[in-house]
């Protein structure tokens, strides 16, 4: 489980470093500072952060509003807009590029954790993230994003080794910590990558690769014994290319 990865596009380091400071203490994972357009794509195509925060006017030749261009064609990552001009040229050139959420400077914490939480949903929905009318939580890419108190938090499809229905929710287990989350495993199961989960019993999803051992009607995977029937194992066993009884 980690923070949502965030780059810092802005070109006043004062304010920069204040906006830094802003997300640490709400718990966000701060990847880098880019006072530079080109130098921010860059970054983030190597750093791959889960989110950016653009100043709409910075220094040099290219502007926010190109990097966010750019951002949609080679790394589609929600992204919110920062300009201490609220004039209405300024919006306009702005949300010509379809921005996920804009504030004005002086930048509040709490209008920056209610910008950030609302452009991450509407990525989502925009980009035709994988949800339910009972799975409430939100897919991107590789991962899923967990409200844990106040802040989502990602939990990346592999360090998911089993989800267990219980009720009206669903466990899900990492090595670090067990989450709670509201929905059903036939919800979940359609979020995640088919070629590594399993739905070794109508209570249990397991990541096959998070196996530590088959027994005759159970599988081991951690500390956790989980049950499996004849059939169900047969099918896993072929899945596994080890088709042949235990």
């Amino acid at each position: 489980m980690t923070p949502l990865k965030i780059m810092i596009v802005e070109d006043e380091m004062i304010t920069a470093e204040s906006i830094k400071d802003m997300l640490e203490e709400l718990g966000y994972e701060v990847v880098g500072i880019c006072m530079r357009a080109e130098t921010a794509l860059d970054a983030i195509l190597s750093e791959e952060p889960d989110f950016a925060l653009l100043d709409v006017n910075l220094k040099g030749d290219k502007t926010g509003i190109w990097l966010a261009n750019q951002l949609k064609e080679l790394h589609n990552i929600p992204y919110v807009f920062l300009t201490a001009y609220g004039d209405k040229a300024t919006v306009e050139q702005a949300t010509e590029s379809n921005p996920y959420g804009y504030l004005l400077k002086p930048i509040d914490k709490h209008h920056l954790y209610a910008s950030i939480e609302v452009a991450v949903k509407k990525f989502a929905e925009i980009n035709n993230a994988k949800t339910s009318n009972d799975f409430e939580e939100i897919i991107l890419k590789d991962s899923l994003f967990i409200k844990d108190e106040y802040l989502l938090v990602k939990v990346r499809f592999e360090d998911i080794y089993l989800a267990k229905a219980n009720g009206n929710y669903i466990e899900v287990h990492t090595k670090e910590k067990k989450h709670l989350i509201k929905g059903t495993l036939a919800s979940f199961i359609d979020v995640l990558p088919k070629n590594t989960f399993f739905q070794a019993h109508r209570s249990y999803l397991i990541n096959m690769d998070c196996i530590d051992a088959i027994g005759g009607n159970y599988l081991k995977i951690g500390k956790v014994d989980v049950p499996i029937t004849t059939p169900k194992k047969d099918e896993l066993l072929k899945c596994l290319n080890l088709y042949k009884k235990i």
